[in-house]
């Protein structure tokens, strides 16, 4: 069983996994970004050439009217709500927790999906059925 939009993803963010975690989010971020401005464009060149007006396609949620109704009445702060105040939050630094790098390599290959099945392959060398081959065989030969 494969999952070809898993797969899909997995291929898109292939330059992108190998990226500390905080590179490789803001590196997503500007993907989607990109593909939301191409469907954007997209979208307001086919509006352009049916020759209707774009405001006609955008809802009433944005529209100005809409904004000044939505903060007609004030909004009031929680009376009851407690401000926490940290000594020198200004100037502390929050540090990363300690971590210890796992051992072995890190894995670069592809993810495989939840239900995919591995394929057994035969060990050139043992000749036993498995995941192995030759090349990685660990079996003593006698």
């Amino acid at each position: 069983m494969s999952s070809n939009a898993a797969e899909s993803f997995n291929a898109w963010i292939v330059d992108c996994r190998s990226l500390p975690i905080t590179r490789m989010v803001d590196m997503l971020r500007i993907k989607l970004m990109n593909m939301f401005v191409m469907r954007r464009t997209d979208s307001v060149a086919a509006i352009n050439r049916s020759g209707r007006r774009i405001d006609e396609f955008v809802d009433y949620y944005f529209h100005v009217t809409a904004f000044c109704k939505f903060y007609e009445e004030a909004i009031h702060p929680i009376p009851t709500s407690m401000r926490l105040e940290y000594e020198n939050s200004a100037n502390s630094d929050i540090l990363t927790p300690p971590t210890k790098r796992q051992p072995g390599r890190p894995k670069k290959r592809r993810i495989r999906s939840r239900g995919e099945q591995v394929r057994m392959i035969r060990c050139g060398r043992c000749g036993k059925l498995g995941n192995h081959n030759k090349k990685t065989c660990k079996e003593s030969l006698v």
